[in-house]
C-alpha cells in the first residue's frame, strides 16, 4: 500500500529541496556542484546497512541529529530488512524519508571487499556521455550585423562566437573507488568553431581514488575542498538561511571531484588524504590562471572575474590574465562523539592586488601573498550537537562562527549560532554562514526552529540579527538590519501537501537619487524593507500526474520612501510520469505582474539533466515551460525544453549585446545522456 506514494510521490522531491535552496539564496553558481553531486548519487545509491558518517554528511537535508539516529537505529536493531523501517527511526519525518529514498537501498553488508583487479575495474566499471545544446532562438543585439568599419571602432559591440551553448561530458566510475571525468563547455557568444578558435572555451579533466588502504583520497586534475565551516576553505556549497532552519552548518567534506561547468570554484593540481586511525591527514597544492582585471601599466590586478564569460574582445583580454599558487594541508580527528580538525593555507598571485581605492573596500586585500590558518570542532550527543571554526589571516584579523543544535523534544529541535567576521579578515577561500557576499566585516546572531507538535503540520522559523561594523558596497555607513522566515506545512494525506511562508528582511542601504533634494552633503542611509510571501500546493493526481501550484506576492519599500513596490506571481506545473512509457513530460505556466525590478519575483523552473535555470520576473507577462524526456533505450535518453516569456509591458527586451527587438524570448535546450 506504500510503495505507489512514496516512490512516485517522492522520487524528485530532493530536486525540488535543493531548487528551494537556491531561490531562498538568490544564487546558482555555486549550487551547479551539489546538484551535480546529489544527481550522480542518486543514480548510483548507497547501501542503508553499509553506511558510514562521510556518506550521510553528503546528503544536505539530513541535519547532524537525523544522521546520529540513523546510524545508532542499524547500531542497537541490526541490518534494515525492508526500506520502509526508516519510518520507525526517531527524527526522520516523511519528507526527509521521501528525499532520502532516491539515494539508498537495504542489501546485505559486504564482508569481504570486493578484489581489487584491473579486469574488474573494466568489467564493472560505469561510463557515462553526457552531451548538452542551448540557443535562444530570437536574434539578439550581439550577434546583428555590424559592418568592418563599425566593428574597428567597437570591437566589443559584437559577440565573438556562435549564439548556442553547449556542452559535452564523459565521466567513468568503478564503485566507490575510482572516478575519473572530462568536461567541456562553450558558452554562448563564445567561439566555438572560428579561424581564431576551435573548440571549447572550457576543459576541465580529474581523477578521483578513493579507499585504498590508508589512502583515503586522492585528487589529479582539479578538485574541490571543504573543511571546517569554511572560514578558510570552501569550494562546495554552502547553505545559508533558508526554510531548512536546522541545516546551517558546513560539513568538512575533504577532498572532492569537480566535475561541473563552473569556471571558478575549483582547485587545479593534486591532493591527497591518508588515514591512520581516527587521524586524518590531508594535503594539497594547485596552481591554476584566473580571469582578472589587470592595469597593462602597473600590472597590479583590480578585481577578478568570475562568471568564466569570454564573449568580447574586452572579456577575451582578462582570460587567464592572471595566476595564483596555493598549498596547504588539515588534520582532523575522529571519535565517536568529538571531530575537530586543524587547516592551514597560503596562497600567492604573481601580480600583485590592488583594487581601486575606495571607502568600502579599505580593509579589502592587497598584495601578493597571504596565510589562513583555522581550528574547528565539533561535539555531538544524543539530541545535541555543538561546533564552530575559529580562524585568523595573516594580518592577525579574527573571524569565527559557533553553533548548537538541540532537541528537547521528539516534536521540537533548536538552532543557534554566532558569528564574528572582523572587517579586517582576509580570507579569499572562504565561504561560511553570512548575510553579506564576502566573509569580512558582519557579526550576528541567528537563531532557528522547528516543530511537530501535530501530525500533519510541520512549523519552521528563524530569526537572524546581523550587523556590519564597517562600510559596504552601496552603502556609505555602518549599518545593522534583520531577517525573519516563518513557514507553515500541512499534509492533508500522502499524495498532497502544502506550505505557507513569509519571509522579512530590513536592510540598510543608500537612498536612491531620484528621493533625494539639495538639503543633503553626503549621501544618507535608509531602511530598505522587502515582505515575500509563498503558498504553495503540491498533489499526486493519480499513479502518473503531479500537480504543482505556486503563488508569491512581494512588496518592497525602497530606501528613502514610503511607497511599496508590489508584485505577484500565479504558476502551475504538472508532471506526467508513466512507468511503462518511454515519454516523460512536465508543463510549466505563470504570469507575473510586477511594478518594477525591485519587486521582482524568483520561480524555479526544471530542465534538462544536470542543468537548473531559476529566473526573475518583473514587468507584467506569461511565463511557459516545456520538458520531455524520451528513454530511447533502456542507457540511452533524450531530453528536450522549450520556454516562453511573452511580455505585456515592453517590445525591447533585456540591454545591451543581450538586447532583444520584440516581446518574446524563446529557449530551446537538447540533452543526449548515453550510459554504458
Amino acid at each position: 500500500m506504500l510503495i505507489v506514494p512514496v516512490f512516485c510521490f517522492g522520487q524528485q522531491k530532493w530536486e525540488e529541496y535543493i531548487l528551494q535552496l537556491v531561490e531562498e539564496s538568490g544564487g546558482e553558481q555555486q549550487f551547479e556542484n551539489l546538484y551535480e553531486d546529489l544527481t550522480f548519487l542518486s543514480q548510483h545509491p548507497m547501501n542503508l546497512n553499509a553506511l558510514d558518517e562521510t556518506q550521510l554528511q553528503r546528503l544536505p537535508f539530513l541535519s547532524e541529529i537525523q544522521i546520529d539516529k540513523l546510524k545508532n537505529y542499524v547500531k542497537h536493531y541490526g541490518p534494515m530488512q525492508s526500506i520502509y523501517e526508516l519510518r520507525l527511526v526517531p527524527d526522520l519525518d516523511m519528507q526527509t524519508i521521501e528525499m532520502l529514498l532516491p539515494f539508498v537501498y537495504v542489501g546485505e553488508k559486504q564482508k569481504q571487499p570486493e578484489k581489487f583487479s584491473f579486469n574488474n575495474i573494466f568489467k564493472y566499471g560505469k561510463n557515462e556521455l553526457v552531451f548538452r545544446f542551448d540557443e535562444c532562438l530570437n536574434q539578439k543585439e550581439g550577434y546583428s550585423d555590424i559592418s568592418e568599419e563599425e566593428i574597428s571602432k567597437n570591437p566589443n559591440k559584437r559577440y565573438l562566437g556562435e549564439p548556442f551553448y553547449t556542452s559535452l561530458r564523459y565521466s567513468f566510475r568503478y564503485s566507490n573507488k575510482i572516478q575519473f571525468g572530462l568536461t567541456a563547455e562553450k558558452d554562448a557568444g563564445e567561439m566555438f568553431w572560428k579561424d581564431a578558435h576551435k573548440g571549447y572555451d572550457y576543459y576541465s579533466v580529474h581523477l578521483l581514488l578513493r579507499d585504498f588502504g590508508k589512502l583515503k583520497a586522492l585528487a589529479i586534475g582539479n578538485y574541490r575542498l571543504s573543511f571546517g565551516q569554511g572560514l578558510v576553505m570552501n569550494t562546495d556549497f554552502s547553505i545559508g538561511k533558508s526554510s531548512q532552519v536546522l541545516n546551517i552548518d558546513k560539513r568538512n567534506i575533504g577532498i572532492k571531484r569537480h566535475f561541473s561547468t563552473d569556471e571558478y570554484n575549483y582547485f587545479q593540481g593534486i591532493a591527497g588524504s591518508l588515514q591512520f586511525g581516527n587521524i586524518t591527514v590531508t594535503g594539497f597544492y594547485s596552481n591554476k590562471k584566473i580571469d582578472a582585471n589587470v592595469d597593462t601599466v602597473s600590472q597590479t590586478i583590480s578585481s577578478i572575474k568570475k562568471d568564466g564569460l569570454n564573449r568580447t574582445v574586452n572579456e577575451l583580454n582578462k582570460k587567464d590574465a592572471a595566476q595564483i599558487q596555493l598549498f596547504g594541508g588539515n588534520v582532523s580527528w575522529l571519535t565517536n562523539h568529538f571531530s575537530g580538525g586543524i587547516s592551514l593555507l597560503q596562497y600567492s598571485f604573481d601580480k600583485s592586488m590592488e583594487p581601486e581605492a575606495k571607502p568600502y573596500n579599505y580593509f579589502y586585500f592587497r598584495g601578493k601573498d597571504n596565510i589562513n590558518l583555522s581550528i574547528d570542532y565539533r561535539y555531538k550527543m544524543p539530541g545535541f550537537c555543538v561546533f564552530g571554526e575559529t580562524a585568523v589571516s595573516e594580518n592577525k584579523a579574527l573571524a569565527t562562527v559557533n553553533g548548537i543544535q538541540l532537541e528537547p523534544a521528539s516534536y521540537c529541535r533548536l538552532s543557534l549560532l554566532y558569528r564574528y567576521y572582523d572587517k579586517e579578515y582576509q580570507a579569499f577561500f572562504a565561504n561560511a554562514f553570512s548575510e553579506g557576499s564576502s566573509i569580512q566585516n558582519e557579526s550576528g546572531i541567528y537563531m532557528g526552529i522547528e516543530l511537530s507538535p501535530f501530525a500533519k503540520w510541520k512549523f519552521a522559523g528563524y530569526a537572524d540579527f546581523f550587523q556590519f561594523p564597517w562600510l559596504r558596497y552601496g552603502v556609505n555607513a555602518p549599518t545593522n538590519g534583520f531577517d525573519g522566515l516563518l513557514q507553515v506545512g500541512y499534509s492533508p494525506k500522502r499524495d498532497m501537501e502544502m506550505f505557507f511562508r513569509y519571509r522579512y528582511k530590513d536592510k540598510t542601504e543608500n537612498v536612491a537619487s531620484q528621493y533625494l533634494d539639495n538639503t543633503y552633503h553626503t549621501h544618507p542611509v535608509d531602511n530598505v524593507f522587502t515582505h515575500r510571501l509563498r503558498y504553495q500546493l503540491f498533489c499526486l493526481l493519480n499513479r502518473n500526474i503531479k500537480s504543482k501550484t505556486t503563488m508569491d506576492y512581494t512588496i518592497y519599500y525602497p530606501a528613502g520612501t514610503t511607497d511599496s513596490n508590489n508584485g505577484f506571481l500565479i504558476s502551475q506545473e504538472i508532471n506526467w510520469n508513466p512507468k511503462k512509457f518511454p515519454v516523460k513530460t512536465a508543463f510549466q505556466l505563470a504570469y507575473f505582474n510586477t511594478d518594477d525590478y525591485n519587486s521582482r519575483i524568483y520561480s524555479y523552473e526544471k530542465n534538462v539533466l544536470y542543468a537548473f535555470y531559476i529566473p526573475s520576473f518583473y514587468g507584467e507577462g506569461i511565463r511557459s515551460v516545456l520538458n520531455l524526456r524520451y528513454d530511447i533505450r533502456k542507457n540511452l535518453s533524450f531530453y528536450f525544453r522549450f520556454s516562453q516569456t511573452a511580455y505585456f509591458d515592453r517590445n525591447v527586451i533585456g540591454t545591451g549585446l543581450e538586447t532583444i527587438n520584440g516581446s518574446r524570448k524563446n529557449d530551446i535546450s537538447c540533452l543526449l545522456r548515453w550510459a554504458f
